[in-house]
């Protein structure tokens, strides 16, 4: 049953679905676990407040529970109380739990303590773990080694992390999707007059996530998170079918899915710009938006961080110099086929002039503008994806040229310069 909850946990999308923990609750209500697994799903779905509220249930089962210890200091560094989340842990009982490492790192970096978060960290290498928690802990070291500006030695850890967990990626077969999908011809009308869905689409790390979250705290904005939709009708009907013959409940099946009582609601599964052609002949009203950002700083960031199995170019430089050139291809056809269809937000003008930028979007979604968005990280519901740092905090440009520190190891990417 556990092994079970944890699939939910890494569907590869977001909100994650809660039904199957929640049974597990109403099977076995005494055991710590599932309550901190619902207490994971939420954190992981951005409702900190339930999951904040799941993790204390379990630590009344269990008050030694690693995972609800160290799911709740998280919760408490997200909500803005680094020092509290300090104070549970530095009181856990002593542990090998590697999430409750995770979580000592996590905080002392916040509370810039870097040498502390080293420590940690080495002290539990030392302990025989699982290839995929090496993996972890190494890709945690590399960032720390980065904000120490030891860039040499943070490209190390990452190398070795990504070498611990890469997986054999398709890249053939991808390309092969991608070529089949611009083979395909577009229909000429569209099934669904609906303008609610909000499409933000580019590549992983290119500001899909805190674009969402700016969106999300207009009050007539809803954030979905990342919604599996489109992909489900795309396995469900392969290409070319899924265009030249798209099943007609498939509109009101995406629009249940988001069920949004909001004039607008984003959906930013970022590898939805694959499938534009399609969300285009579903929903002609609806407004797609692409981040953009520097390539090579688009590359840097996606193999300093951990993704799932189905992503497994980023742990392999070579793989995500042909993941992005694909992605370029496909981005220009569907700008050459739908001209004017598609609104860019570049991620560095995102971060440099956020008002303006931001007004141009809304502009083009058709609301006003709210300075709620200007102060997006106060927004409560908070995405946990490798940029939940950002939203967190306001506008910050540090990430501009992150590339150049690396400039030495990215032989591999010099195709996309």
């Amino acid at each position: 049953w556990h092994l079970l909850s944890m699939a939910a946990n890494n569907s590869g999308t977001l909100p994650v679905p809660l039904q199957f923990v929640q049974k597990l609750i109403q099977l076995q209500p005494q055991n710590a676990q599932p309550h901190a697994t619902l207490g994971t799903a939420h954190r992981l779905n951005g409702d900190l407040d339930n999951a904040l509220a799941s993790y204390n249930i379990a630590l009344e089962k269990d008050p030694a529970f690693a995972e609800a210890i160290a799911g709740k200091a998280e919760v408490l560094e997200s909500l803005g109380k680094t020092e509290e989340a300090e104070s549970v842990l530095s009181n856990a009982p002593k542990s090998n739990s590697v999430l409750l490492a995770l979580a000592k790192v996590r905080v002392a970096r916040k509370l810039n303590k870097p040498e502390q978060a080293l420590q940690t960290i080495d002290s539990i290498m030392n302990q025989p773990l699982a290839e995929y928690h090496k993996s972890n802990l190494q890709m945690n070291k590399g960032r720390v080694l980065e904000e120490m500006e030891r860039y040499d030695e943070a490209w190390e850890c990452w190398e070795e992390g990504n070498k611990l967990h890469a997986g054999k990626f398709p890249l053939a077969e991808h390309c092969k999707l991608i070529d089949n999908i611009i083979q395909t011809p577009l229909l000429e009308s569209g099934l669904s007059s609906s303008s609610q869905p909000i499409f933000i689409v580019g590549m992983f790390r290119s500001g899909t996530t805190l674009l969402e979250q700016i969106l999300g705290a207009h009050p007539n904005i809803d954030a979905a998170g990342e919604v599996n939709q489109i992909l489900r009708f795309v396995n469900e009907s392969p290409y070319p079918t899924c265009i030249s013959d798209p099943n007609t409940k498939w509109p009101q099946l995406y629009l249940d899915r988001l069920d949004s009582d909001s004039k607008y609601c984003t959906d930013k599964l970022p590898m939805n710009y694959l499938h534009i052609g399609l969300i285009h002949t579903l929903f002609p009203n609806a407004k797609i938006i692409h981040t953009t950002r520097n390539s090579l700083d688009t590359c840097v960031s996606c193999y300093s961080n951990s993704f799932s199995a189905n992503h497994a170019y980023t742990s392999n430089l070579e793989d995500l110099a042909g993941v992005y050139e694909q992605y370029q291809k496909i981005m220009q056809h569907w700008n050459d086929k739908l001209p004017n269809r598609i609104y860019e937000v570049p991620y560095e003008k995102l971060v440099r002039n956020l008002e303006e930028t931001i007004n141009g979007v809304l502009r083009h979604i058709g609301v006003e503008f709210d300075p709620a968005c200007l102060e997006f990280y106060n927004f409560r519901r908070i995405a946990i994806t490798p940029s939940a740092d950002q939203v967190r905090r306001p506008i910050y440009s540090s990430s501009v040229g992150r590339h150049k520190h690396f400039e030495s190891h990215l032989d591999e990417l010099t195709s996309l310069q």
